[in-house]
């Protein structure tokens, strides 16, 4: 598992979350629902949908996905600010 974007969504003045995404190449069992994640569903990265996803997922993931970069965001309700890093 390797740690490769940090993301702040900001909601408002005071509402802040901040998701910690990470990338797996292999994984055994079976993936379960949880309270904050409905039934997971795999894909596969080139045929992603990416109508189905919040707007900001279109700018940062593909970037995430495509090269070997270490991705900062945050998001605002209607702006993105990306730092993209080497991988270290």
């Amino acid at each position: 598992m390797q740690k490769v974007a940090i993301i702040d969504f900001f909601n408002s003045e005071t509402d802040v979350w901040r998701v910690h995404t990470y990338i797996i190449t292999k994984f055994s069992g079976t993936p379960k629902s949880t309270e904050e994640m409905a039934e997971p569903k795999w894909f596969d990265i080139d045929t992603l949908d990416f109508d189905t996803m919040p707007w900001s997922d279109v700018y940062w993931l593909p970037l995430l996905l495509k090269y070997n970069k270490k991705l900062t965001v945050e998001i605002h309700q209607n702006s993105l600010l990306l730092k993209i890093e080497d991988m270290k």
